[in-house]
């Protein structure tokens, strides 16, 4: 089942398919947010039918020593067997920031090779604004179901790529960081993380590409990546910030306005900034 070229969906068209079994709906929202004012809930409040999707513990890899690393092909696996999520099956997943940590979600499908994957725009703020109905729980457990991933290089950058990319200059890349953090004008809210950023990096702060958090039009994002100087679709490129969350939103973007070359370094900032070995920019 594909619904339309757009990674995008509505809260109309979710309202719809509540009912629809091959319809999976999951809530992708952190506890840790961060390079924005949060969203607080006096209570907690979900979409019906919602399945949690643990991305800062059950989609974070336990042994690295960097938060929220992406996990293992098969701690993804496992996870998605446990939530009952087949390879078949059409995700779709929120977060009650409006936009943030959805695109961190979609972008871990898309790595780990599932084909139907979507983010509702806007989230659950908007879902609430459109008077759609709303519950206090999650939706039970089923059976578990059977997933294979298959882990998509193409949608990733690791940091001998970003290393190399200093020479050979084949790919752009873009920090989704704010301007203070970007620059080093600020400390990094993590230990023995340097300030500044990746030589040759330009910046982009993850709010220029949302509107009340939603994503902007596609032409309005095709001009945020066109004063960057990029307009080509095809132009490589490589999407970091302080821990890899925040940098999918700008690729979430770039994939909006039809950009087909698109990777992220997980690693990021974080990484990056604590190897003393790497050279740094203010």
């Amino acid at each position: 089942m594909t619904l339309n070229n757009s990674p995008l969906v509505n809260g109309d068209w979710v309202a719809t398919q509540l009912a629809n079994d091959k319809i999976k709906l999951v809530d992708a929202s952190m506890k840790k947010i961060v390079g924005k004012e949060p969203i607080v809930y006096e209570s907690p409040i979900f979409l019906p039918q919602s399945l949690p999707l643990n991305i800062e513990t059950a989609l974070s890899d336990s042994a690295s020593l960097l938060s929220n690393t992406m996990p293992s092909v098969k701690q993804f696996s496992d996870y998605m067997m446990e939530l009952g999520i087949t390879n078949d099956d059409v995700v779709v997943i929120y977060d009650n920031q409006g936009v943030y940590s959805a695109p961190r979600a979609w972008w871990l499908f898309k790595v780990m090779g599932h084909k139907n994957v979507y983010v509702l725009d806007g989230g659950l703020p908007k879902w609430q604004l459109e008077n759609q109905p709303v519950v206090a729980s999650y939706q039970a457990l089923g059976e578990k179901s059977h997933y294979i991933a298959q882990l998509q290089h193409e949608w990733l950058a690791n940091q001998s790529l970003v290393s190399a990319n200093l020479k050979d200059g084949d790919y752009t890349v873009i920090d989704a960081r704010g301007a203070v953090r970007f620059h080093g004008q600020s400390l990094e809210p993590r230990p023995n993380v340097r300030p500044g950023h990746i030589p040759n990096s330009l910046n982009l702060p993850f709010a220029k590409v949302l509107d009340c958090g939603r994503f902007k039009s596609v032409q309005a994002l095709k001009k945020e990546f066109a004063e960057l100087g990029i307009e080509d679709v095809d132009h490589p490129m490589i999407f970091s910030c302080g821990s890899g969350i925040t940098a999918c939103i700008l690729l979430l973007a770039a994939h909006i306005a039809g950009f087909n070359n698109l990777r992220l370094y997980d690693g990021s900032w974080a990484q990056w900034g604590s190897d003393e070995s790497l050279p740094v920019s203010l």
